[in-house]
């Protein structure tokens, strides 16, 4: 089937700390470097939370302050807290959890929306998977729903020439996140596709990437690819192509730091082609290309 038409993408609107840079709340120098400070503050926040309630609070008294790199952060840190919470019932050790389940019990994360209106069940009360009701459900909403039109601002801002290139660190980090844990329903498709097209223009535009580089977009493929949502997209085969030239490389120039981050590029991309099915010649070539380039060599022998 071919990929969906893209979104109509909304006109480009400051969010976070751009917005606030250009209001008056930040008429002075120093008014503007308060607000830098305080957005920056929510990033170690969300790193140093240890419980979904530290995380969600952070990024509500964060607010408009909310930077782009302290939603990436959020983004990180939640799937640990989300599966933290789910078992919080259950127990925190091996034993109460196989009790737990073995009494027919369910283990189920908490969703996280991507609209500000809470999902509701039949009888529309708001449905909430850890059972904590209403309240956790529409603190999540409020808060994670915040961090995610706060990514959607980014892309939209880049992919419309109005800011800079976000880094393959941060595109990764999204990736991985919306491709992972798949938030909503609906599953925001656009934000996937975004970092996959912002990924793959950061590619072609740089001379010199090292291979920490080629990784990073490896794990933008691997959530694209998870997501089961973005089955075509020339991020694919550009990222296999210079995983093969990292391997190629390799035979020749082979020292411990490049053969780990080589063998992690090179094993993440043959996971992410192993989801897709073979929609084009260019995908089906290309993993046939890597697979060859796997299997010669001192390459194949490091694997082993």
């Amino acid at each position: 089937e071919p990929p969906e038409d893209k979104r109509e993408r909304p006109e480009h609107r400051l969010l976070g700390l751009e917005a606030l840079l250009q209001s008056d709340t930040a008429s002075s120098p120093l008014a503007a470097e308060a607000v830098f400070a305080f957005g920056e503050l929510a990033a170690v926040a969300a790193e140093s939370a240890d419980s979904l309630e530290e995380l969600w609070a952070a990024l509500e008294a964060a607010s408009d302050s909310l930077s782009a790199e302290a939603a990436a952060t959020a983004l990180r840190k939640l799937p640990k807290l989300l599966g933290k919470a789910a078992l919080a019932e259950a127990g925190n050790d091996e034993k109460a959890l196989n009790a737990y389940l073995d009494k027919g019990s369910a283990v189920e994360a908490m969703m996280v929306p991507t609209s500000r209106k809470p999902r509701t069940e039949a009888n529309g009360a708001s449905s909430s998977a850890t059972g904590n009701g209403e309240s956790q459900s529409s603190t999540s909403c409020q808060a994670f729903v915040w961090a995610h039109e706060r990514i959607e601002a980014e892309l939209d801002s880049a992919s419309q020439g109005a800011a800079a290139l976000p880094s393959l660190a941060w595109l990764a980090a999204v990736a991985s996140f919306y491709g992972t844990m798949r938030p909503g329903p609906p599953l925001p498709r656009h934000v996937l596709e975004d970092c996959a097209d912002l990924t793959l223009r950061r590619l072609e535009s740089d001379e010199k990437l090292s291979q920490d580089d080629i990784f990073l977009a490896t794990q933008v493929a691997m959530g694209a690819a998870l997501s089961g949502s973005l089955g075509r997209h020339g991020l694919y085969a550009k990222v296999a192509k210079l995983a093969i030239g990292s391997l190629g490389a390799a035979r020749t120039s082979w020292n411990a730091g490049e053969r780990q981050s080589c063998l992690r590029t090179a094993h993440g991309m043959s996971l992410s082609l192993a989801l897709l099915r073979p929609w084009d010649s260019e995908i089906s070539s290309v993993a046939s290309e890597l697979r060859g380039a796997l299997s010669s060599g001192p390459t194949s022998e490091a694997i082993i």
